[in-house]
């Protein structure tokens, strides 16, 4: 349906609320007396113009601008083609912050596509937390489980699995293997555990809602992409298991991976990320809820050992050039 707003834009809240935000045209009947001169007749009925409401959004302007110079920053920095930043509230799913640039052939960053949102790809080694979540917490692993590394390169059917490096480390353990952030540890410990019966892993996924759209109130939002080996037989291979560990053969949006990492920070509950907290018609304002799971997808003792180790990968990990004495991050990659 086309918005019949003239200054209207068809694509995010413009689109997304606009039975709200249209208002209702008036009508009366005026006769004509000379020239452009209009003259209103009396006693027929006048239908007087209603504006629209006014859409109160989450988004706090101090935090969007620093996640907007944030990206800038490292688009230049990285020489990256396009990016974005969001940052969610915790409890709420409120986004407080949304930014997406993208570079022109100038070289220069503009918002011209929405990256957050619509953008779906592989998510790569930032999906191992969804592998690490499927060990503790679905496959009752330890984090001390031991692992070889095998210098950091193996072979699944054939095919090469690879360490961002070749290493030289031999036998580790299921923390040092996620806060290196090694393929090899990781996906060899998938199969272990979940080889005989990739169902189970796959199943685990869907309950932390992954094969799930996150429902952000916003059009354009695309489906996860996770294979089954059920439903996807024709594409399902020997190599699609320990791939999908480390985040191929999947693929997700950055708001999606998101709400996923938001399930560890929430203490197990999936909150769907929103952008607009109010309706205001003039009259009166109307808080809209937000969404949230009740029951917790996580139990509390495998919560806190997952949420050690994204710690660990900040304080002796793949990040810990963002360490700081300040306060205690959590991250991935």
């Amino acid at each position: 349906v086309g918005l019949n707003r003239s200054n209207s834009e068809a694509v995010g809240l413009e689109k997304s609320y606009d039975v709200y935000l249209r208002g209702e045209g008036g009508s009366r009947v005026v006769r004509k007396v000379s020239g452009n001169l209009y003259l209103p007749v009396d006693g027929l009925d006048e239908i007087l113009p209603h504006k629209g409401s006014d859409v109160i959004t989450t988004i706090n302007p101090g935090i969007q601008e620093v996640a907007e110079l944030a990206l800038s920053e490292a688009l230049h920095k990285h020489q990256a083609e396009g990016g974005c930043a969001i940052v969610m509230e915790v409890e709420t799913g409120a986004i407080k912050a949304i930014a997406n640039l993208q570079r022109n052939p100038e070289g220069t960053f503009t918002e011209v596509y929405n990256y957050a949102v619509a953008h779906s790809t592989e998510p790569g080694s930032t999906f191992k937390l969804a592998a690490l979540l499927a060990l503790v917490d679905g496959a009752g692993v330890d984090t001390s489980a031991a692992v070889d590394l095998m210098g950091g390169a193996c072979n699944f059917y054939g095919h090469a699995m690879k360490d961002s490096r070749i290493h030289g480390r031999g036998m580790s353990d299921l923390a040092d293997a996620f806060a290196l952030s090694s393929n090899v540890g990781i996906s060899r410990l998938t199969v272990q555990h979940f080889g005989q019966d990739p169902a189970r892993y796959i199943a685990y996924l869907r309950k932390l809602g992954l094969g799930d759209k996150t429902g952000i109130d916003l059009d354009g939002e695309p489906a996860p992409v996770i294979k089954d080996p059920q439903r996807d037989k024709k594409n399902w291979y020997g190599t699609t298991l320990p791939w999908m560990s480390v985040g191929y053969e999947v693929k997700l949006t950055p708001l999606q991976l998101l709400t996923l990492y938001n399930v560890v920070a929430s203490g197990g509950k999936r909150v769907s990320p929103h952008l607009v907290s109010a309706i205001d018609n003039g009259r009166d304002v109307t808080t809209l809820p937000h969404r949230c799971k009740s029951d917790s997808l996580i139990a509390p003792g495998a919560r806190e050992k997952v949420l050690g180790l994204l710690k660990a990968v900040v304080e002796r990990g793949t990040a810990s050039n963002i360490q700081t004495d300040a306060y205690a991050i959590a991250g991935k990659t």
